[in-house]
């Protein structure tokens, strides 16, 4: 065993190390890297249906062999016995996914592939037939942190455990930081029906790592501490009495949540078929209830933001400060930016969503598969499996519906706020147009004595005072009053029509008025 795992190791190490074909960045830390920090390595085995079911099983000290105790069990076929077992592992101790990795045959990829948030696998077999759901997924869980106030400002590292999850600018006024920890999966199925499902967790504790130490008071990294909400607007209750409690969603810990679930009476009443994604419904309901809050909150924000902008950019009052609608420029541009940002975000949230809905089989529109030769409970189980996924799909669809209805909030909001932009500019322009009309008419008088000054400006007796000098009005005056009426011609016109109109509409009164008292007078008599 010892030469196997060293070999998985090299393995693991060639991948790394590919310069062709990297697998990922070289700053992404992995599990045979030198970290310099204790790794909290955690394994929790949970078995459906096996050799140890009901026994009294010994406890150990190492994790190692517990694994070699638990996973003793013929891969190859000759097992008379259904051997069926989920392993929880939160964080990645190197010699413990190195005999994971010789036990289960999962290629070092898998656990590699959950170092970095943007690496995903495509798994295929021997024919090169992509593998579903049932042998591999990793999604992501929204994470909040509050930052201590004694972090220095600076360029950080956020970590889950000993894995970079966020890169981040501390400054005066961020004070909590929001991540996506992983969770990563693998199922091997063997004969006869017998599988063991892999689950990697993220640690619940989260640190930030400055990017890099100028001094050596520096602390190596700080622990990030639970956020403190205001209020819960997702509030998680169990229904299994009046005595029990549960952490929120924002402050759980998903591996001590699954430890919980599956070491619970629960287990006995979770269906599970031959299919290993079935014993992962445990952790996938915890996923779901994370995701959930999450979405809540975010529709929340935007709900406030919305409100928010509509008080300062009141329509009803928009009027009373149109004279000072350049000092609004600097806040609408941040407003109209802060939707953008947040549309975005939501939308790659909801993509986000979207992939878990895929790998979760919630977007299956294909029935399952018959199932030959069942015996009645095992017809019960497939039963129990089908109710529980439709259940599952429901409430993944509920929470992408909200993502897309905040979406869509936004969008609509958005194009309201460019048909008030349009409107305003509209209203500048307008004065602008008066404006300039004025300094039109202003120039008109102007330019023409300017002129006919230039003609006369050599002096002599057209100057100030001479003999000549009333020419300088005799041409300046009639050019100027001729430009002018010229201009005011349209104006003129149009005050000259008003009038007419006006002066009209009175003479119809008076004469309704005049018709109106002798109708009057003829009843009277």
């Amino acid at each position: 065993m010892r030469e196997k795992t060293k070999a998985y190791k090299e393995w693991a190490l060639a991948v790394v190390n590919n310069t062709q074909n990297p697998l990922f960045r070289e700053h992404i830390r992995h599990p045979w890297q030198e970290f310099g920090f204790d790794i909290d390595s955690r394994v929790c085995i949970f078995e459906f249906e096996g050799d140890h079911r009901g026994k009294d099983n010994p406890q150990f000290d190492d994790a190692r062999d517990m694994l070699m105790h638990w996973e003793n069990t013929p891969k190859d076929g000759t097992s008379e016995t259904k051997n069926r077992r989920i392993i929880l592992v939160q964080d990645m101790h190197p010699r413990i996914i190195e005999l994971l990795g010789v036990k289960l045959d999962i290629p070092p990829h898998f656990f590699l592939a959950h170092c970095d948030g943007f690496v995903d696998l495509s798994v295929i077999d021997d024919a090169y037939a992509k593998q579903n759901s049932s042998t591999y997924w990793k999604v992501t869980v929204p994470r909040w942190r509050s930052i201590p106030e004694n972090v220095p400002n600076g360029d950080y590292y956020v970590e889950a455990g000993n894995f970079s999850r966020l890169e981040l600018q501390k400054n005066t006024r961020l004070t909590y930081a929001s991540l996506e920890s992983l969770v990563s999966y693998w199922g091997k199925s063997y004969e006869p029906d017998s599988w063991t499902a892999v689950v990697l967790i993220d640690p619940y504790k989260t640190y930030l790592r400055p990017k890099s130490t100028d001094s050596s008071n520096t602390p190596a990294r700080y622990e990030l501490t639970d956020i403190s909400f205001n209020r819960d607007f997702l509030y998680e209750v169990m229904n299994t009495g009046i005595r029990s409690d549960t952490r929120q969603s924002s402050q759980r810990s998903t591996f001590d949540a699954a430890v919980a679930a599956y070491g619970s009476d629960q287990l006995d009443k979770l269906p599970h078929t031959k299919d290993p994604f079935t014993g992962t419904m445990f952790v996938r309901n915890i996923i779901r209830s994370a995701w959930e809050d999450f979405v809540i909150r975010r529709a929340r924000e935007v709900h406030d933001l919305i409100i928010e902008d509509q008080m300062e950019h009141d329509t009803s009052n928009s009027g009373k400060y149109q004279a000072r609608i350049s000092s609004w420029d600097t806040s609408t541009i941040d407003s109209y930016q802060a939707l953008m940002i947040i549309r975005q975000v939501i939308h790659d949230e909801k993509n986000a969503v979207n992939s878990i809905m895929w790998k979760f089989r919630c977007r299956d529109t294909l029935s399952p598969p018959p199932q030959r030769n069942l015996s009645q409970d095992g017809n019960v189980q497939q039963e129990r499996v089908q109710d529980s996924s439709e259940e599952e799909g429901k409430s993944w669809t509920m929470i992408y519906e909200e993502l897309a209805r905040v979406e869509s909030t936004i969008a609509d909001h958005m194009e309201m706020w460019s048909q008030r932009a349009t409107l305003v500019q509209t209203a500048a322009a307008n004065r602008l147009a008066r404006t300039s009309g004025q300094l039109t008419k202003i120039v008109t008088i102007i330019v023409p004595c300017s002129f006919v000054a230039s003609i006369f400006s050599m002096g002599g007796r057209f100057a100030a005072g001479e003999d000549y000098f009333f020419v300088y009005w005799a041409i300046s005056l009639p050019v100027t009053c001729a430009l002018l009426s010229w201009v005011l011609y349209g104006d003129i016109q149009d005050v000259y029509q008003k009038a007419r109109a006006t002066d009209q509409v009175h003479r119809i009164e008076q004469v309704w008025l005049r018709r109106s008292k002798v109708k009057d007078v003829e009843q009277k008599v």
